[in-house]
Parts: C-alpha cells; structure tokens; sequence
C-alpha cells in the first residue's frame, strides 16, 4: 500500500511552540518512527520531509498545497498528516482525529486508531469532521487530497503533562506502533510483528516490476491477498522473496493461483469430513 505521511510544519514554519517544546521537532521525531513501521511491514512509504525543512515554500500554506500535490501526484492511497496539538486550556489532553465529511470509512479507521491508541496509553480526546460555510472540508490537507486522508493530533503541547510522555522514546515508538497496528488491520495488510527467533515469514510482493519498489503496493503473508491486489490493480504482478513472478506467470497462465485455489478446496473439503 502507498502510504504518505504529511510531517506538520518544518523549517521557518514551527507549529506550535509550548512548555519547552516545538511541535515541527515532534512531528519529525514521531514521523520518523511512523515511517520506520510501515517499511518494516512492507508497505511503499512517502514522507513530506524527513528534516526539519518546508519542501514546498516558506509558509504554512505553501506546505499544505503542495504536500497535498504531492501526494495525489504519487498515487498514495492513504494520507497521514502527523501533527501535536495546542489548546487555550492547559488541561486538554488526548488524542484528535479528523476525517473528511466525504470519507464513509473514515470515522471507522479513526476509531480503530482511538482503540490502538489507548493499548499504547494515550487516550482520545475527540473524533470530528470540520466544514467551512461554503459547505467543503476546513482542512487544505483534507480537501485537497484525492485519497483517503486522516490528520492525527497526537497530543497537547499546550499541556505540560500530556506532551512530556512523548519524550520516553518506548512510549513514543508504542504510540507510532499503534498507530501502523491501526493502519495495517484497517486495510488487512501485513502486520510486521514477526517475533526474533521465529522461522523468517515469507512476502508476498505486490508490484509493477521487481526492479521497481517504489511501484510496491502491498506486501502480504498470504498469496489469496496479494492475489486479490494483482488483479484490482491491472500491470501489478506478484513476487516471492527472491524476485520471481508468481502471479501472473510469465506465460500468462494462472498456476500459483489455481494451486492455491486446489490446496485450499481440498482443506475445506477436509474439515467438512471432519465436522461431519
């Protein structure tokens, strides 16, 4: 899957600045742990920055435009804008999650996210969709983008206690975790939380050539699922580990498919006997 993390602020642009902390520093931080998730469980990953610069301009706005070009131009099919929040209370706490009013299945993936959150210790605040009168999505990184969007508000800077728990790195890298958890289950992707020792799991890897990884579409422990991806993405072909096309094959047949589909009847046909 393509995923494009939008790392708030950057550069002369710093977000919120509070009780010692600057938020385009946290964003980073966090977004950099974000990122190294979702590498890790195979997926395609895009990120608006990986230092602390405004790619796109000098001002707010000239990030959210072209963050938000950017990532129809590559095709993402999720947006993540990584942000920390401020309040004019200093007792708000929580994390916020904001989806389009368009977005069917966004207030779906935000409570998966609010679930995986609170595992990690860090609780919801609020989930909400904001329109401008002119009845459109407040949000530029909402409104402008053609895929699925979600901006996640991680915590309050403005509240000493709820921003401070970031600066434990275990506590920082559990919440980035969650936060791919929720991704991964949401769209039924792999998990990457094979555990050291355990025999090596072997990917499934959906692209449009081998020698292409940026054309990586999903990465699955089950070839059903890869499968399933190849054939809704016309041009994409399944991978093994070593690089060989398993799906289609070069002949244009569909072996792998059909052996999977034989060993999978047969099991069925098996346990039916079984529960006879």
């Amino acid at each position: 899957m393509k995923i494009y993390l939008d790392i708030g602020h950057g550069g002369g642009d710093s977000g919120v600045v509070a009780n010692g902390y600057v938020e385009k520093d946290l964003n980073l931080r966090f977004g950099m742990m974000v990122r190294e998730g979702f590498l890790r469980r195979g997926q395609t990953v895009f990120c608006s920055r990986e230092t602390d610069v405004n790619n796109f301009g000098t001002t707010a706005d000239d990030a959210i435009i072209g963050s938000a070009k950017l990532a129809n131009s590559l095709g993402a099919e999720l947006f993540l804008s990584l942000h920390f929040n401020s309040a004019t209370s200093d007792t708000a706490t929580g994390v916020q999650l904001i989806y389009s009013k368009n977005d069917s299945k966004g207030r779906a993936l935000c409570d998966l996210i609010a679930k995986k959150y609170k595992e990690a210790g860090q609780p919801l605040n609020a989930i909400y969709t904001r329109v401008s009168d002119n009845g459109l999505d407040y949000y530029g990184v909402i409104r402008l983008t053609n895929m699925q969007a979600i901006i996640v508000e991680n915590a309050f800077v403005t509240t000493l206690q709820d921003v401070k728990k970031f600066d434990d790195d275990k506590f920082c890298k559990a919440v980035a975790e969650a936060l791919c958890d929720a991704v991964t289950e949401f769209f039924g992707l792999n998990d990457g939380n094979d555990k050291p020792g355990e025999e090596e799991t072997m990917y499934y890897r959906v692209r449009k050539s081998w020698d292409d990884p940026s054309s990586q579409i999903g990465a699955y422990t089950v070839l059903e699922n890869a499968i399933k991806k190849a054939d809704e993405n016309p041009g994409y072909y399944v991978f093994d580990e070593s690089g060989k096309a398993v799906y289609p094959t070069a002949g244009g047949t569909d072996d792998y498919k059909a052996m999977y589909l034989d060993l999978k009847a047969r099991a069925d046909e098996a346990v039916r006997l079984l529960t006879m």
